[in-house]
């Protein structure tokens, strides 16, 4: 899943800690010698409950994303649109689920939390401004995806 220019830095952020903290979470059609969550799934992951907290910042082009991505008119489910859109399309393409799925759990929290405000390069470029406690929101929201 890829989208280009538009504003996922957080989600980026958030997604560097999600792929250099794994533990135990190998991913299917990769190597298996070792932990290992892709890039794609590690920004994923977070992608709902991010664009969950950016929308303000831009709700058009959220509502606009949901609907290219459902195939269908969201606009009524307003903040949660995107979100629903990602989790539906990460369901049909098999992506995991939430943190959860890749092995993280509640004890986690605090290492993906300090993993993401140290990319203070993508935070600081995202749509809106982002602190620790939002960050903390977006992990915990994240761990289980429906």
């Amino acid at each position: 899943m890829g989208y280009g220019a538009a504003g996922v830095r957080i989600a980026h952020a958030c997604s560097y800690p999600i792929a250099t903290q794994t533990q135990v979470y190998k991913s299917p059609d990769y190597p298996s010698d070792h932990p290992f969550i892709p890039h794609g799934f590690a920004v994923a992951i977070t992608a709902p409950a991010v664009f969950r907290f950016t929308f303000d910042s831009a709700p058009d082009r959220h509502l606009q994303a949901a609907n290219i991505l459902s195939g269908a008119d969201m606009s009524q489910k307003g903040r949660e649109a995107l979100p629903m859109a990602i989790a539906e399309f990460m369901m049909k393409v098999s992506a995991p689920c939430g943190l959860e799925c890749v092995g993280y759990g509640a004890s986690d929290l605090d290492g993906l939390v300090s993993g993401a405000a140290d990319q203070t390069r993508l935070l600081d470029l995202g749509p809106k401004p982002v602190v620790r406690s939002d960050l903390l929101e977006i992990f915990k929201t994240s761990m289980r995806i429906q």
